[in-house]
């Protein structure tokens, strides 16, 4: 019996987390963190949320699950590349696209409307959809998506 463990590749799963992880930094606490930030406390209506709302004893686990569950996300994107059968960087960036447009754009336009969240929110949550999902099956294609 083949032993589904020993076919994972573990490597690419931690490589895409740790890709996500790198995004997550950059865009909210790095590149452009303070537009972020900014755009947040707009919206949530009072300045410095993030530490009202989160005690720091418990940021370490949070981002410990954070990592965790990007792990989970990489895995169930090597896994919808696998049944797609993408071959080349041209397909996973169009299978990274399709998802983006499928799930990404319509929340962030169901954000807009419905709850009329900042503009420039909504644009940063847009580029970092886009590089969570395209980004990522680009990534994750250069190091392979054997999870079987």
């Amino acid at each position: 019996m083949h032993n589904i463990l020993s076919s994972i590749n573990f490597v690419s799963i931690a490589i895409g987390a740790a890709y996500l992880y790198l995004v997550n930094i950059l865009m909210y606490f790095g590149l452009i963190g303070e537009q972020w930030s900014n755009a947040m406390d707009r919206d949530k209506g009072v300045k410095n949320w993030a530490h009202k709302t989160h005690p720091k004893d418990q940021r370490g686990w949070d981002q410990f699950l954070e990592f965790a569950l990007y792990a989970v996300q990489t895995f169930f994107v090597m896994g919808m590349m696998n049944l797609a059968q993408v071959e080349c960087y041209n397909h996973a960036f169009q299978l990274g696209l399709f998802s983006y447009i499928a799930y990404i754009i319509p929340e962030i336009y169901r954000a807009h409307v419905w709850e009329d969240r900042p503009c420039n929110l909504l644009a940063i949550k847009a580029l970092r959809g886009f590089l969570g999902t395209a980004g990522l099956t680009v990534v994750l294609h250069h190091f392979g998506t054997d999870i079987y």
